[in-house]
């Protein structure tokens, strides 16, 4: 079996790390219709599943004593800092992906320079930059920059959405208050709705 494994770990593992950091889903916003006119969309991690399963393998083989090939332990050295990236690139897309959820199309209208500014931030992650640890530096910068951009927009996304819910409320209030009043006039005769 280990002999089976080791034969099934690849000399390009290194390469899977060249992928962006992030791709967009093929999910479409509620809203949209699913039609490709909608200019945001959501974002995934894209961590490979094959490196996250031979970090797995590689700490029980290491566990029962086996050798571990050279290309394996090139990577898995970094194994917790990749997970940790990981996380970090999957709050980014779970708060990007919150903001454009929570938002209906009229509203992403209204947020449209605030999307498109966060859009912009979120950008390098899908098209520049790459799990590879030469990139870790930048990568980071990167991950502190967007999040924090990425929070003010949710914040004010959920204070927009606080405001809108006590204007209906004041709204339905005021309308509940005015109704018992409810007067039509027509012409030179006059309706009016009894109080209860």
């Amino acid at each position: 079996m280990y002999t089976e494994w080791v034969m099934t770990i690849e000399s390009g593992l290194s390469r899977l790390l060249d992928q962006n950091l992030m791709v967009r889903s093929a999910t479409p916003l509620a809203g949209s219709g699913g039609t490709s006119r909608e200019r945001y969309t959501f974002v995934e991690t894209s961590f490979d599943v094959t490196l996250l399963r031979l970090f797995g393998e590689t700490r029980y083989w290491s566990r029962l004593g086996f050798e571990i090939p050279y290309v394996a332990t090139d990577i898995t050295n970094h194994a917790d800092s990749y997970r940790v990236m990981r996380e970090n690139v999957s709050l980014l897309a779970r708060g990007f992906n919150s903001i454009l959820a929570s938002l209906a199309p009229a509203e992403r209208k209204l947020f449209g320079e605030r999307l498109h500014a966060l859009e912009k931030k979120v950008l390098p992650g899908l098209t520049k930059l790459t799990w590879a640890a030469k990139m870790r530096l930048q990568t980071d910068a990167y991950l502190k920059e967007a999040r924090r951009v990425c929070t003010e927009l949710e914040r004010v996304v959920t204070s927009f959405h606080r405001a809108k819910r006590l204007v209906a409320k004041a709204r339905c209030r005021m309308c509940a208050t005015v109704s018992p009043t409810f007067r039509l006039h027509l012409g030179s005769t006059s309706l009016r709705r009894a109080e209860r």
